[in-house]
């Protein structure tokens, strides 16, 4: 929902993807395999885990006992090693409340500035995971599920819930920041407790209405959420 805020029209491209499965039935939302073919729904799903991966420090790792060679650097052996996806992902590293215990004065130490595996790293652009494959520069750092013998065994059906939940909620709703909210206010409230955790974020809901409009939304109801 915070990407709806910052661009629209990502949401406007997205939504009329999944308006037009939508006219097929009423219950074409709710089945993964036809959703699973919406591309740009899946790119939109892509880049979000990108931004805001669920575990964005990713799962430790030990070296072998005798010790591992990577790129100019030698690692000493048992030691415990950690590639944070927020980091990797990102241009540089952005304020997360308890990510890390260092005063924020000492957060640029930590910080790597260079877009080395995203071109505009720090923007959401769906398009990088279709249409514009020269914005990923190294596509083998993005793993939000892990990899290996560790790597999520939900990995399919998370996706099949998050397809389903994002194209009903976007087919039936419409969103705005509630008058007291400010969205500078969510990803300095965002905490790592291993899954990242976002904080109270209130929105305005407008539902749609269908019937009757030829196909065209009527907000006819609107709510605050949190």
């Amino acid at each position: 929902m915070r990407i709806r805020l910052n661009a629209p029209e990502v949401v406007k491209k997205l939504r009329g993807e999944i308006n037009e499965l939508a006219a097929q039935g009423d219950q074409a939302l709710t089945k993964n395999a036809s959703l699973a073919k919406l591309r740009y729904l899946q790119a939109c799903i892509d880049e979000s885990l990108r931004l805001f991966t669920v575990v964005s420090t990713r799962l430790q790792r030990m070296t072998p006992p005798q010790g591992l060679q990577t790129g100019s650097r030698w690692v000493p052996g048992d030691t415990t090693v950690i590639a944070s996806s927020w980091i990797l992902y990102r241009g540089k590293q952005q304020p997360i409340s308890k990510l890390i215990d260092e005063p924020e004065a000492e957060l640029d130490t930590l910080s790597t500035k260079d877009p080395r595996c995203f071109v505009r790293p720090d923007e959401f652009i769906p398009e990088r995971w279709t249409t514009e494959p020269e914005l990923v520069l190294d596509a083998s750092v993005y793993a939000p599920f892990s990899v290996g013998r560790t790597s999520c065994a939900g990995k399919q059906l998370a996706l099949m819930e998050v397809r389903r939940t994002v194209a009903l909620i976007l087919h039936r709703y419409d969103f705005a920041l509630a008058p007291e909210q400010r969205i500078e206010a969510f990803e300095p409230g965002l905490e790592d407790h291993f899954t990242l955790n976002p904080p109270e974020f209130k929105l305005k809901c407008e539902e749609f209405c269908w019937a009757g409009f030829g196909g065209q939304g009527l907000c006819v109801e609107s709510s605050v959420l949190v």
